[in-house]
């Protein structure tokens, strides 16, 4: 996909941004052999014991200056581990981790707590299993490992970029996931309820130029710094009529608007 893009539009080796799910071993040797950089998010806690205690030793270090780097080898070949840290990071992590644990122990508590939760992704990992007396437990030491990962972010790189590019770099993420939140809530491109092939792509071909649609008028109200949502630019649009009609006395057909609330002539303006 990549090449293709590159021989599409005629340009030279990008530098691959991508979240963990990009991050096996065989994806991080082919990008390297075919001349990639790359940033992709790292599991830092799935790492190996040798690089988690580095990590840990660094910990100080990560906190000081927001980031500290650690080597990983990958079948012989040295690739740079980036570890950031940010306090937004640390309040979010804390909310989730306390979120998920008083749910737990409501369903402790409550003599809920069964082996089907085990299984479920999530909160599971401050869960353990008696399997003599067939009991699940919260494992309040699994809580105390996980807080000393709050507020920490891995990336592997082969980049020669600082890390702090790295880190910004990779941040943009958010607005590929939030174009397919959007076209997945907004936009509807699923359920698709076609089943050929040419008829399946036109639909995704109308979302994305939908979408396209959408971006524009997103980057036309922050130009404007109108205090409207696109969504609800939209609703507004909708209940926004013309009337034409024809003066015989002059010969003149004249065009003109229903009666608009301030918004809806704020975005009139806005189109000029």
């Amino acid at each position: 996909m990549i090449e293709r893009a590159e021989k599409r539009f005629k340009t030279s080796k990008p530098i691959i941004v991508a979240d963990s799910g990009l991050l096996s071993q065989s994806n991080i040797i082919m990008l390297s052999e075919l001349g990639y950089e790359f940033i992709i998010g790292a599991r830092i806690r799935n790492e190996s014991d040798i690089i988690k205690k580095e990590i840990q030793n660094k910990l100080q270090e990560i906190k000081n200056n927001n980031h500290a780097e650690v080597v990983k080898v990958v079948k012989d070949k040295e690739f740079r581990l980036i570890v950031g840290y940010s306090e937004d990071r640390v309040k979010h992590d804390v909310y989730r981790r306390n979120k998920g644990v008083a749910k737990l122990r409501k369903k402790h508590n409550a003599g809920y707590l069964t082996k089907k939760d085990i299984c479920n992704k999530g909160y599971n990992k401050f869960l353990s299993l008696n399997c003599n007396q067939i009991e699940v437990t919260i494992d309040e030491n699994k809580i105390i490992q996980n807080e000393m990962w709050e507020g920490l972010k891995g990336y592997m790189t082969n980049s020669k970029m600082t890390s702090e590019e790295i880190q910004s770099n990779y941040s943009h993420l958010w607005q590929i996931e939030k174009a397919f939140r959007i076209s997945k809530t907004d936009l509807r491109i699923r359920p698709i309820y076609h089943r050929k092939k040419n008829i399946i792509e036109a639909h995704i071909c109308i979302v994305f130029a939908t979408y396209a649609v959408f971006k524009e008028l997103e980057i036309k109200l922050k130009n404007s710094k109108l205090n409207i949502s696109v969504n609800d630019a939209v609703e507004y649009l909708k209940n926004m009529y013309q009337v034409s009609f024809y003066i015989p006395e002059v010969a003149r057909k004249v065009t003109t608007w229903n009666s608009l609330t301030p918004e809806q002539e704020q975005l009139i303006r806005l189109f000029n």
